[in-house]
C-alpha cells in the first residue's frame, strides 16, 4: 500500500507545486504563509497568514513586525489592504502580518472558530523572528474587536519575549479573561477556571470609544456579543488599564482625568507611557480608526529606558521643568559685568515668554472649562428627559384603559423624545468644538491662515445647533418629509465640516513636519492632502442642495456605439484612458487591484472581458473617475465607453473560441461519497469528516482550480479505504446491505482459491472504480498485490480486501483526470482596430486549433457528475463500452433517463446551492440563545426547501422564471410554523402552495433572506446586491475608495429607519452610483425579517418595501418584485444561469473563449421559453462539454 501511497503523493505535489511556499527563506518576503494546526473541528489544517513587507532603503535593517487581528467577520486581506491604506507611514517602517483566523472569528468565548488561536499567533512570531531581515526582539501584536479580545488574552497568557507591545482596540478585558480579582488563562473548552499571572514589561495600549454600544465603554454586558451564558460582559475600559497597570508593577492609585488630552482622545499613562489607556470621545465602535497614526506611532515608538522604576500617579506628570540630576551644578565664579547683564536680559525673556506660555495656557483651559460646564449642563439636562420618558411610559403602562391619560402621555413622550435628540445632537456639536478648539490652541500665533479657518468651521457648529433647533419644531410638528430634508443637510454639513477639519489638522501636522524637515512624513502629508482633494474645491462654497443633485449614469445607442467605434485607439482612445484612469490604475498604482496600463497591453481586450466589463459599468455611473479627481468631458466619457463596448461585446468571440482543458482534479467530498455509494452500494458518506471544501472563484466546489489535497485530506482517504472495505463488504456479513454488496463483488465468483476468479472480480471492480478499462500493468500490479498478501499468508478473501484499500486511495480513483493534449504556444493576432501592443495569452495555432471529441468513457463521466454528481451507473457503462454513447439520439435519451433518477437531486442540492448561496445557510450566526426557534432541523429544512424547489423546476421543464415566482414550495411542521403556513405536519417536507401568501419563488425563501442579511438584522445592501451578482450576473460597480460607511449619528438615529438610513447614505455621491441600483430591490425584500419571518409591520407601522428600478419601474413587496423581474430583467436571469450551469458542468471558471458558446446557448434556452431540460440538453451537446483541446 506504501507504493501507491507514494504514487499519490508525487501526483499530489506535481498538482499544487504552484501554491507552495518556501518557509525556510533568509529573508523574508511578501506573501502568503501558513501554519498547519489541528483542533476538534479540523485536522492538520493550513491556517494562512499574509505578511507585507516595506521597501528598506538599508537591507540590513533589521525591522518591527506590528501583527494586526481583524475583528469577527473579518477578511485577512481586506484587512491588510485598509491598514495599508490608513496607516501608511507605519506600513513603510514595519512588516505588517494578517493572519486569518478560522470562520472569520477568534476563539475567545462562544465564536464559532474552536481553534488554538494563542498558539497560531504564537507560531507565527516564532517562525518570524527566524528570519534575516526581522528584529526578533520587536514584535506589536495589534487587534480589533474580536481580535483584541485575543490581543489581551495573548498578554495574559503569553511568555514570549519576543513581543514588545500589545495594542487592543475597542475591546477592553471582558469578565472571563478578569473576574474583579485574577487574570484567568483561557483552558481547554474556553472554561476560563485557572489563574494566570501575566509576565512583567508588557507595553499595553488600549483604545476604546465613549460611544461603542458593542462593548460598552462602563462596562457591562453587550447588547450582540454572546457569551455561554447570555451575552459577554466587559470590564470598565478605565479600570481595564489599571489593572494592565498594577500587573505590571505599578504602585499608585487609578487616574480619574486624563494625563493629557491631544486630538479627540483623553489619555490616561501609567508606568510612563508602557500602559496607555485612549478614551476616544466622539467614537464607538470605529475608534480605532478615530486615532491618528501619529498617536499610535507615539505609542510604538516610545519604550520604557533600562533600570526606570514604577512610580505613583506624581510620576505621570510632565518633568518637562524638574532638574537633570547629572547636569553640572552652576558654577560660583564672578562673571563679567556685561556678561551678567546679557545673562540678566536672557533671564526676563525667557520669563516673559514663559509668562506669555503660562497666561495661553490659562485662557486654553478656561475655555475648555467653559465648554465643559455647557457639556455637563446637557447630559444633566438629558438626564431629566430620561427620567421624563422613564416615567411616562411608567405612565402608560399603569393607565390601562384611561384613554385619555394615555393620549397625553404619549404626547408628552413624544415631545420629551424630540427635545431628547435635538440635545444628544447639540452635545455631539459641543464635543466637535472641544476637539476644534483643542486644536486651535496648537496654532502658532503667526498662522493666522489656520486660525481663520478654525473660526470658519466653528461658524459652520453654530450653523448645526441653529438647525438642531429647526429639527425640534418639525419633529413636533410630525412632519416627516421636512425631518428627512433636515436630516440631509446635517448630512451634507457634517460630510462638509469633516473633511475641511481633517484637511485643517493635515496642514497643521505639515507645518510641524516641515519644522523637523522630515521629508518621508511631508511627501505623505503633502499626499494625503491631495488625496482628499484640499485644493480649494470645498463642499461647504456648494448650494445646499448639491448633494441631491446626483449623476445620472449614461446610456448609448447602437449608433453612438458604433460611430466610437470607428476612433483610432492609440490617439483618441488610450489618452483619454490615461487621463481619467491611469493616475488610479497603472503599474505604480494598481489601485482595487486593476492595472489598466497592463490590461490595454494584452489584446484583444476580450481576453480581460470582466475587467473590461467593470470599467465600463464603473465610466456609465460615473464613479470612475472618483467624484473628488476631475472629471473628463461628457464626450469624452462616451468616446470610451462606446469604442470599448464595442470591443467587448461586439466582438467576434467565436475566433477565439475553444472547448478548453479541465485538468486533472480530485473528487470532491459530495462527488465522493455519492460515488463511494453507488461503487458499493452503501451509503456511508466517509467525507463528511473530511476538512471543508473550498469554493472556487467560478462559485463551485467542483472547479478544478480549488481541488487541491491537503496532507489531512490524504491519511484522511486511507483511513476512509479500510473502513469502506469493514463496512461493505466484512468477513462475516450480517445487514442486508452488507450481503447484497458481497454479491455484486463477487457474482459469478464460487471458489476463492481460483486465483482467475478473484482477478475477475479485482478487475470488474477497478473497472467502476476508474471509471474506465484497465491497462494490462493496471492488472498486472493490482494481482501482483494480491499475490503478495496470499504470499504473507493471508486468506483469498483477506488479500482481496486489501487489494479493494487499494483500488480505493489510487489516484485513478480519487482523482478525475482526461488525455492531456499538446498546446502551441503561437500568439494570438490582435482583433482588427485594436492597438498594436504586446500579446500576453498564448493559444493554439492553427495546426492544432481544433478540439477533438472526448473518448466515450470520459464523456460518461462528464456526464454523471454533471447530472449526479456520481459515477457512471451500468447503463453508461455499457454504452461506452459499445462506443454508441456519444451519439445524439442515444446521448439525448441518456439525459432524459438520468434526469428522472432521484440522483438529479443534485443540481438542487450541489449547483443550485452553491450557486444562490444557501450552501453557507449553516455559517449564519443565530445566537440561539436569544433565538431558541432557530435550531439546525429548521435550518436543514431551509437548505431542502431551496434545493427540492429547484429540482422540482427541473423536473417539470419549468421555465428559469418560475425561480422567481412559483407559487409553491416544500416546508415540513417546523418550517411551515416558521413560514405562518397552517395544516403541515411531521418531519418531512412536502409541496405546499403558497398562493395566499406573501412568499413567491425563491425570493421568499428563509434561506435566501436568512444567507442575505447580518446577524439579527436584515440588510437591504446585501439582498439588493444579491440579487444583482448572484441570482441576475449584473453587478453593481465595486465601491469607489472614497465610500463610507453611514456616520455615527444616522447609524445610531433610533428614530430613523433603515430605509430612511440608506436614503440619506445615497445623498452622498461617492455612494449614489452603487445603491442607487442596490437599495430599491432590497428594499422590496424588507416585510421579511432576517431569518425570513414575515413582518408586515415594524414599531407598529407597515414597513415601507417599495422599490424601484433606474427604468423608474416600480413595484411593492416581494410579490411585486418577483414579477417584476421577471418582466424586467429575465434575459438577464437566463443567461446568468447559463453562465452558472455551463461552469458547473465543465468543472472551472469561464473564460473568454467561452463567450461563444455562452450567447449560442442563452439563444438556444431564449429560442425554447427558457426552459431548464431545454438548457441542460444544450450543454451537453455543445463542443465544451464533448471536446477538449487538441
Amino acid at each position: 500500500m506504501m507504493k501507491w501511497l507514494a504514487c499519490i503523493t508525487t501526483l499530489l505535489a506535481a498538482q499544487t507545486a504552484h501554491a507552495q511556499q518556501d518557509p525556510e527563506r533568509e529573508t523574508l518576503k511578501s506573501g502568503e504563509y501558513h501554519v498547519t494546526q489541528s483542533w476538534s473541528q479540523e485536522e492538520s489544517f493550513e491556517r494562512p497568514y499574509h505578511v507585507r513587507v516595506p521597501d528598506a532603503q538599508d537591507k540590513q535593517r533589521k525591522l518591527p513586525v506590528l501583527v494586526f487581528l481583524h475583528g469577527n467577520g473579518g477578511n485577512a486581506p481586506e484587512a491588510m489592504r485598509g491598514f495599508i491604506r490608513g496607516r501608511g507611514k507605519i506600513a513603510s517602517r514595519y512588516i505588517l502580518v494578517f493572519p486569518q483566523g478560522y470562520r472569520e472569528s477568534w476563539n475567545i468565548v462562544s465564536e464559532r472558530s474552536k481553534a488554538d488561536d494563542l498558539r497560531f499567533i504564537e507560531s507565527i512570531v516564532l517562525k518570524l523572528a527566524t528570519f534575516e531581515n526581522v528584529d526578533p526582539s520587536n514584535f506589536t501584536i495589534m487587534g480589533a474587536s474580536n481580535g483584541a479580545a485575543l490581543v489581551n488574552q495573548l498578554a495574559i497568557e503569553s511568555r514570549l519575549p519576543n513581543i514588545r507591545n500589545y495594542i487592543s482596540g475597542v475591546s477592553q478585558l471582558n469578565v472571563w479573561q478578569h473576574d474583579g480579582k485574577h487574570f484567568k488563562a483561557k483552558g481547554d473548552n474556553n472554561n476560563y477556571r485557572n489563574v494566570a499571572s501575566p509576565g512583567k514589561g508588557k507595553r499595553l495600549l488600549n483604545i476604546s470609544g465613549v460611544k461603542d454600544r458593542l462593548v460598552p465603554y462602563h462596562g457591562g454586558p453587550s447588547n450582540v456579543i454572546p457569551a455561554k451564558d447570555g451575552k459577554l460582559a466587559f470590564v470598565d475600559a478605565e479600570e481595564s488599564t489599571f489593572l494592565w497597570a498594577r500587573q505590571m508593577g505599578y504602585e499608585g492609585e487609578q487616574l480619574h482625568r486624563p494625563s493629557r488630552t491631544i486630538e479627540n482622545a483623553e489619555v490616561f499613562s501609567y508606568l510612563d507611557g508602557d500602559v496607555v489607556h485612549y478614551k476616544v470621545i466622539n467614537e464607538g465602535h470605529g475608534a480605532t480608526h478615530g486615532i491618528s497614526e501619529k498617536l499610535l506611532l507615539e505609542f510604538l515608538e516610545q519604550g520604557r529606558p533600562n533600570g526606570a522604576s514604577h512610580r505613583s500617579p506624581a510620576a505621570n506628570k510632565s518633568e518637562a521643568n524638574e532638574p537633570d540630576p547629572d547636569e553640572p551644578a552652576t558654577s560660583d565664579v564672578p562673571l563679567a559685568e556685561d556678561a551678567a547683564k546679557d545673562e540678566v536680559n536672557e533671564e526676563t525673556r525667557e520669563l516673559n515668554e514663559r509668562i506669555k506660555e503660562t497666561q495661553r495656557e490659562h485662557r486654553r483651559f478656561k475655555r475648555l472649562g467653559d465648554l465643559m460646564d455647557e457639556q455637563l449642563k446637557l447630559l444633566r439636562e438629558l438626564k431629566k428627559l430620561h427620567v421624563t420618558i422613564e416615567a411616562a411610559e411608567k405612565g402608560i403602562d399603569d393607565a390601562e384603559d384611561d384613554e385619555q391619560q394615555i393620549q397625553r402621555l404619549e404626547k408628552m413622550l413624544h415631545e420629551t423624545e424630540s427635545r431628547m435628540e435635538v440635545t444628544n445632537i447639540r452635545l455631539e456639536i459641543l464635543e466637535r468644538r472641544m476637539g476644534l478648539e483643542e486644536l486651535a490652541f496648537e496654532f502658532p500665533p503667526e498662522q493666522n491662515e489656520l486660525a481663520v479657518e478654525a473660526d470658519s468651521l466653528l461658524k459652520m457648529l453654530d450653523a448645526g445647533n441653529r438647525l438642531a433647533e429647526r429639527f425640534t419644531e418639525v419633529w413636533l410638528e410630525e412632519d416627516e418629509e421636512a425631518a428627512e430634508e433636515l436630516e440631509g443637510e446635517f448630512e451634507q454639513m457634517e460630510r462638509a465640516f469633516e473633511r475641511r477639519r481633517d484637511i485643517l489638522q493635515l496642514r497643521f501636522e505639515l507645518l510641524e513636519a516641515r519644522e523637523e524637515s522630515d521629508e518621508e512624513w511631508i511627501r505623505e502629508l503633502e499626499t494625503e492632502l491631495k488625496e482628499i482633494g484640499a485644493d480649494g474645491r470645498d463642499e461647504q462654497k456648494k448650494p445646499n442642495n448639491a448633494a441631491l443633485n446626483l449623476p445620472s449614469s449614461i446610456q448609448l445607442t447602437n449608433v453612438e456605439i458604433s460611430d466610437a467605434a470607428k476612433l483610432d485607439f492609440a490617439s483618441e482612445i488610450l489618452p483619454r484612458l490615461k487621463t481619467a484612469c491611469f493616475d488610479c490604475h497603472d503599474s505604480g498604482n494598481a489601485s482595487g487591484d486593476l492595472n489598466l496600463e497592463q490590461l490595454v497591453a494584452q489584446q484583444p481586450l476580450v481576453i480581460n472581458r470582466t475587467h473590461w466589463v467593470n470599467v465600463i459599468e464603473q465610466l456609465k455611473v460615473r464613479s470612475m473617475p472618483p467624484t473628488d479627481a476631475e472629471q473628463p468631458a461628457d464626450a469624452d466619457r462616451r468616446a470610451m465607453i462606446g469604442w470599448l463596448t464595442d470591443r467587448i461585446e461586439n466582438f467576434d468571440y467565436t475566433t477565439v473560441r475553444r472547448a478548453g482543458v479541465v485538468p486533472a482534479k480530485r473528487l470532491t467530498h459530495d462527488e465522493y461519497n455519492n460515488t463511494v455509494r453507488d461503487l458499493v452500494g452503501i451509503d456511508l458518506r466517509p467525507a463528511d469528516r473530511f476538512p471543508t471544501d473550498l469554493t472556487a472563484s467560478s462559485g463551485f466546489e467542483n472547479s478544478a482550480n480549488s481541488l487541491f489535497i491537503q496532507p489531512v485530506t490524504l491519511e484522511r482517504y486511507v483511513g476512509a479505504a479500510e473502513s469502506i472495505v469493514q463496512a461493505a463488504w466484512p468477513l462475516e456479513p450480517t445487514a442486508i446491505e452488507q450481503k447484497a454488496a458481497l454479491k455484486r463483488l463477487f457474482e459469478g465468483v464460487s471458489n476463492f482459491e481460483d486465483e482467475d476468479a478473484a482477478q475477475r472480480a479485482v478487475v470488474q471492480f477497478a473497472g467502476r472504480a476508474y471509471r474506465r478499462p484497465l491497462e494490462k500493468d493496471e492488472v498486472d500490479s493490482l494481482m501482483t498485490h494480491y499475490r503478495h498478501r496470499r504470499g504473507q499468508g493471508d486468506s483469498p478473501e483477506v488479500a482481496i480486501r486489501e487489494v479493494l484499500q487499494v483500488i480505493l486511495i489510487s489516484p485513478n480513483f480519487l482523482i478525475r483526470s482526461e488525455t492531456a493534449p499538446e498546446l502551441s504556444t503561437e500568439p494570438t493576432a490582435p482583433a482588427a482596430g485594436d492597438a498594436p501592443q504586446q500579446n500576453l495569452r498564448l493559444t493554439p495555432s492553427r495546426s492544432q486549433s481544433k478540439a477533438v471529441r472526448v473518448s466515450d468513457w470520459e464523456l460518461a463521466s462528464r456526464l454523471s457528475y454533471f447530472l449526479w454528481a456520481s459515477m457512471p451507473d451500468d447503463e453508461l457503462f455499457e454504452l461506452a463500452r459499445s462506443g454508441r454513447l456519444h451519439e445524439p439520439t442515444v446521448l439525448a435519451q441518456q439525459i432524459e433517463r438520468m434526469l428522472k433518477d432521484s440522483k438529479s437531486e443534485s443540481l438542487g442540492s450541489l449547483f443550485a446551492a452553491q450557486w444562490l448561496g444557501f450552501a453557507k445557510l449553516d455559517r449564519v450566526q443565530r445566537d440561539q440563545i436569544d433565538n431558541p426557534w432557530a435550531t439546525d432541523t429548521l435550518v436543514a429544512a431551509m437548505k431542502s426547501e431551496s434545493a427540492l424547489l429547484f429540482h422540482s423546476l427541473v423536473q417539470q421543464n419549468a421555465a428559469i422564471d418560475r425561480l422567481l415566482d412559483a407559487d409553491f414550495t416544500f416546508v415540513n411542521e417546523e418550517l411551515a410554523n416558521h413560514y405562518g403556513i397552517e395544516g403541515v405536519s411531521g418531519s418531512e417536507l412536502r409541496e405546499v402552495s403558497v398562493r395566499e401568501t406573501p412568499r413567491r419563488g425563491v425570493l421568499g425563501h428563509g434561506s435566501i433572506l436568512a444567507t442575505t442579511s447580518l446577524p439579527g438584522r436584515t440588510s437591504p445592501v446585501m439582498r439588493g446586491n444579491w440579487i444583482l451578482t448572484t441570482l441576475l450576473g449584473t453587478p453593481p460597480p465595486p465601491p469607489p475608495p472614497s465610500a463610507s460607511e453611514f456616520s455615527e449619528r444616522v447609524a445610531e438615529n433610533e428614530r430613523l429607519s433603515q430605509r430612511q438610513k440608506l436614503e440619506l447614505h445615497r445623498t452622498n455621491p461617492n455612494c449614489y452610483a452603487c445603491h442607487s441600483q442596490i437599495d430599491p430591490l432590497g428594499f422590496a425584500l424588507e416585510e421579511f425579517e432576517w431569518f425570513g419571518r414575515y413582518r408586515p409591520e415594524q414599531r407598529g407601522r407597515p414597513v415601507d418595501s417599495v422599490g424601484q428600478l433606474p427604468d423608474g419601474t416600480s413595484f411593492r413587496g416581494l410579490m411585486g418584485l418577483s414579477s417584476t423581474l421577471v418582466s424586467k430583467r429575465s434575459s438577464d436571469l437566463a443567461e446568468q444561469f447559463t453562465r452558472k450551469m455551463l461552469a458547473y458542468a465543465l468543472g472551472r471558471q469561464l473564460d473568454y473563449y467561452d463567450e461563444a458558446t455562452v450567447r449560442e446557448l442563452t439563444t438556444e434556452l431564449a429560442a425554447d421559453g427558457r426552459k431548464l431540460q431545454t438548457l441542460i440538453h444544450a450543454i451537453i451537446r455543445s463542443d465544451s462539454f464533448q471536446k477538449k483541446q487538441r
